[in-house]
């Protein structure tokens, strides 16, 4: 396994010596300081009680009044797992990976529980927020599933190009009515650990009582790290800052994702209220 900048002992951000001590005595927080995704993967399996342990692990995280709006599918089929790869974008650690997951905001089991006290649920999913609560417990169980999978010795990569064809991704995993995807998920052992990449500073991302909008130098301060990471990580180097790699990405036209709104209208979901 190639293994770069993996001695690194302290977080990524400006901590005060206190801080930095915590982070170096816990396991938890040191295991979360040392994040990355994982893109290469060895052919060594994820065992079934591993992958029980992150399901397991997900189910205890916080949710929204405990309606638990997240179900997650498992693409093990190979003729499955090689149309997800296609979906994709065919990114090769798609196919690569022992397991990879579909995290879904669910309302299916939602529409469930009203069927039972006959409460017509198709009002309730004109209301938009319901995307937002989805799409939040997703983020939070990604979340929890990276750092249990990570305490396993396993490494884990978000794929949100699940999303590029969500039509076609919903017909492969057959998906519900109140159900849609959000994120794909890649677990598995690394080949390759890449370098560790730089974060925002603390001060342009956590703000005490009002939002700071003067962010404009501490992104310039940002952007000087982040080019010197480009220009010297162990692979793949290249001359660039992180503003202009966001800029670069939403280019107008911006067209990624275009299905996204007829896809939640045919699972039932409307922007009405």
């Amino acid at each position: 396994m190639t293994s770069h900048n993996t001695t690194q002992a302290t977080v990524r951000g400006e901590l005060s010596p206190e801080a930095t001590q915590l982070f170096a005595e816990n396991p938890i927080l040191r295991q979360m300081s040392h994040h990355r995704s994982i893109r290469s993967y060895t052919d060594e399996p994820v065992t079934e009680t591993e992958l029980q342990t992150i399901i397991a692990a997900v189910e205890e995280g916080p949710n929204w009044c405990n309606f638990q709006h997240v179900s997650i599918v498992s693409v093990d089929n190979p003729a499955q797992r090689q149309r997800a790869y296609e979906l994709c974008g065919n990114q090769k650690h798609v196919l690569e990976a022992p397991v990879f997951l579909m995290f879904c905001a669910d309302f299916y089991r939602t529409w469930l529980a009203c069927s039972c006290s006959e409460e017509a649920f198709d009002e309730v999913t004109r209301v938009a927020d319901n995307i937002i609560v989805g799409a939040t417990e997703v983020g939070i169980t990604l979340g929890s599933a990276t750092v249990a999978a990570e305490a396993l010795g396993l490494g884990t990569c978000c794929v949100g190009a699940a999303r590029e064809q969500e039509p076609a991704m919903r017909e492969l995993l057959g998906l519900p009515r109140y159900v849609f995807p959000v994120c794909g998920f890649c677990i598995g052992h690394a080949a390759e650990i890449p370098d560790l990449k730089p974060r925002l500073p603390e001060r342009a991302v956590f703000f005490r009582d009002r939002y700071d909008t003067e962010l404009k130098p501490t992104l310039k301060d940002y952007d000087e790290a982040y080019h010197h990471y480009l220009a010297t990580r162990a692979s793949n180097q290249k001359d660039g800052t992180w503003t202009q790699e966001v800029a670069d990405y939403y280019t107008i036209p911006y067209t990624r994702y275009e299905d996204i709104p007829a896809m939640l209208r045919h699972q039932g979901f409307g922007f009405e209220k």
